[in-house]
């Protein structure tokens, strides 16, 4: 490829991900940074204090090229001798204001601050670098809420508020070789969700001070030694207001200079005359323990790699067409997964559409309102082949579908033919045998039932067919689970592409609420043979008896009039939701503790996968693929599905060991993110066109 087109590439690259995920439930997304605060006048204030001319300069050149033009920046400074020489040289060259303070800059800030009570006052460490938007992303944030009085940032540098890592974690801080702050910044705003999560005080990188809180918290206090303290002091202030302190997880700032860490209050003696102790660690460890701000720093660890299997797939895939077949009414878990990946592969430059039937396009985009995917309706199946024409690969979704394509074989230029294999669906039509002592250890003693299934099923005789209907067709599965099985069940090859889910939509919002009971949530498909409801409402049961006190139970996945519920029995204290969309289920799972599936088996696990990623302590089934995402006693438990009694203990323990319930969660969220549709969604173009 020629230097030029490859920069083309690149450049579009960029383009494709200046995308933001909807906003999550909970947060704040205010007006766009397009919208009238740009106007408003913003008053910078650097803070050079103790800072080395070189570092400002640095920090100045970024500043005036990302900041609109009628925003004053001043500099506070208190250079000396020969520094002062070099930075008047440097004025010279810059348009700024200066105010030089030999003693106290606290009681100088604290002054600036009170000549300017109407307007949004930041404060910016002269360390630090701004990136673009950053100041229209800052007042979006602070404006999106009244009772926001602070805004801070993300940065390589900003204590509990860093991120991709913990300083302590990374001193070098280094961006990576072939990246700017900018194109960093750009990356984390582009698949931020502007949470804007709440902490008790922010770290003195950068904050915003909002004009309307000047008012009802008074001026900064002049009497503490340091600007730092004098922050944190205000942080403090807002939150004993009951005012809120925010970080914009939208803004990135680069740190070119070592910090000192100074967002801790218990280090100022100052504060504990102000404050007490207890209230000051209490916040403190909020701040250390915010699974939110885990969960950013998890996503952001993985950022680098989404990105790069985009850019990778621009450039060798860009342009191809693909339709997969998803002739489907409602939603599900599989079809979740399909339009998320779906989602990325246009961002990759794929011409992808999803294929549907004109019987069901109210319902489906009843389901899908916003779909950025293009539908394509036919009215019967016979119109598929020549709906799918012109494309270079078409995808079947499940089993029934295989068959349609088999005409396409008859064309000129047949497209390629793959099977989106999400599970092993045969196993959907069997009920008694699955639950049999040794069956889903045995594959021998699956194998032979099957023959007896194949012959009297014939839903179970056309799933297994599917896999064989066409010879050549691509089988792409989730797990290797899922491999094993077509492999030792019907000698089929297949690739794993891996397991996904939605990770621009579950994650954690909030920070945990404090409960008077420890809450439980556990999905209930009674129609479903295979997903246990009975068992799992058995061990519930048990568990509601156990501990009257101690637990609250939450069920959904069915509605409450499905006539298959009504045949449960429920004679035990329950809250029942119903069915739930993806935005309703992640506020359920960032307000709960714990999530059981005692499903026979699942070829994935999707809910599971999502309540992890919520910051969830989870229980699986054994049998299946979730050993694809769960580390047994690392990050979630998995059980023999089948023994009651080794449901009713693993979910005891849970109740029981509040730091093994936590250690789990706590890990879930570090291991999620990496499961991210775009590893799979480029891993399905290898597989297609390699």
């Amino acid at each position: 490829m020629k230097n030029n087109q490859g920069i083309a590439i690149l450049k579009q690259a960029d383009w494709q991900l200046e995308y933001n995920p909807e906003p999550n439930p909970g947060s704040n997304p205010g007006s766009n940074p397009g919208s009238n605060l740009e106007s408003q006048p913003v008053l910078i204030v650097v803070i050079a204090v103790e800072t080395a001319v070189s570092v400002l300069e640095t920090c100045l050149h970024a500043l005036i090229s990302h900041t609109p033009t009628h925003c004053k920046i001043l500099v506070l400074q208190n250079y000396q001798h020969a520094e002062q020489a070099i930075w008047q040289a440097l004025r010279q060259t810059i348009t700024v204001t200066d105010l030089h303070c030999d003693d106290k800059p606290s009681a100088t800030l604290q002054h600036i601050v009170k000549q300017h009570p109407q307007q949004d006052i930041v404060v910016l460490d002269a360390a630090i670098s701004v990136t673009p938007n950053w100041l229209a992303l800052l007042q979006q944030c602070a404006h999106s809420d009244a009772q926001i009085a602070l805004v801070g940032v993300l940065s390589n540098d900003a204590g509990w508020q860093s991120v991709p890592t913990l300083p302590h974690q990374h001193p070098a801080k280094a961006l990576p070789l072939d990246m700017d702050s900018a194109q960093m910044a750009q990356r984390l705003r582009a698949t931020s969700c502007r949470i804007y999560p709440r902490l008790p005080y922010l770290d003195p990188a950068c904050i915003l001070l909002k004009a309307q809180a000047h008012g009802q918290l008074g001026p900064l206090a002049p009497d503490l030694a340091t600007i730092p303290m004098q922050l944190l002091e205000y942080s403090l202030r807002a939150q004993a207001e009951d005012l809120t302190s925010v970080v914009a997880d939208d803004v990135w700032l680069y740190a070119h200079a070592p910090r000192p860490t100074t967002a801790n209050p218990l280090m100022y003696p100052a504060l504990l005359q102000r404050f007490t102790e207890p209230l000051l660690l209490k916040q403190r460890n909020l701040c250390r323990d915010s699974r939110v701000m885990a969960g950013l720093r998890a996503r952001a660890q993985v950022l680098l790699k989404r990105w790069n299997y985009i850019e990778s797939a621009l450039f060798r895939w860009q342009g191809k067409k693909i339709m997969i077949i998803l002739p489907l009414r409602e939603t599900g878990g599989g079809s979740h997964v399909i339009v998320s990946e779906a989602q990325v592969l246009r961002r990759m430059g794929v011409d992808i559409q999803l294929l549907n039937f004109y019987g069901h396009q109210q319902d489906f985009e009843a389901c899908y309102p916003d779909l950025e995917v293009p539908v394509c309706y036919v009215h019967h199946e016979s119109d598929i082949p020549e709906a799918c024409r012109n494309f270079d690969a078409v995808i079947a979704s499940v089993f029934f579908t295989v068959p349609w394509l088999q005409a396409l074989l008859d064309f000129p230029n047949p497209p390629k033919i793959a099977y989106y294999v999400q599970d092993f669906e045969p196993w959907f039509f069997i009920d008694k045998a699955s639950r049999l002592p040794g069956f889903w250890s045995m594959p021998a003693l699956r194998r032979r039932l099957a023959g007896y299934y194949f012959r009297r099923s014939e839903d179970f005789r056309a799933a297994w067919l599917s896999y064989l209907h066409i010879p050549d067709i691509q089988l792409l599965t989730k797990t290797r689970w899922n491999q094993q099985e077509l492999s030792a069940m019907l000698g089929k090859n297949s690739q794993v592409i891996g397991a996904s889910y939605q990770s621009d939509i579950f994650m954690p919002l909030r920070e945990r609420a404090e409960h008077d009971k420890l809450r439980i949530s556990a999905m209930i498909r009674p129609a479903t043979p295979r997903r246990a409801a009975a068992l799992t409402m058995q061990v519930l049961a048990k568990i509601q008896q156990a501990y009257p006190q101690q637990v609250e139970i939450v069920l959904f996945g069915v509605d409450a009039n499905d006539p298959a519920l009504a045949s449960l029995s429920r004679d035990f204290e329950h809250q029942h939701l119903g069915l739930l969309s993806p935005a309703q289920l992640v506020t359920l799972f960032n307000d709960v503790d714990i999530f059981v599936d005692f499903s026979r088996f699942q070829a994935m696990g999707l809910t599971a996968m999502e309540a992890m990623a919520c910051g969830v302590a989870v229980i699986v089934p054994e049998a299946g693929g979730s050993g694809s995402f769960v580390r047994h006693g690392k990050n979630a438990l998995q059980v023999n599905s089948q023994c009651f009694p080794q449901c009713y203990q693993a979910l005891q323990q849970l109740i029981e060991q509040p730091a093994l319930r936590q250690r789990l969660a706590q890990q879930a969220i570090m291991d999620m993110p990496q499961f991210h549709p775009e590893a799979v969604a480029w891993k399905l173009l290898a597989q297609l066109f390699s």
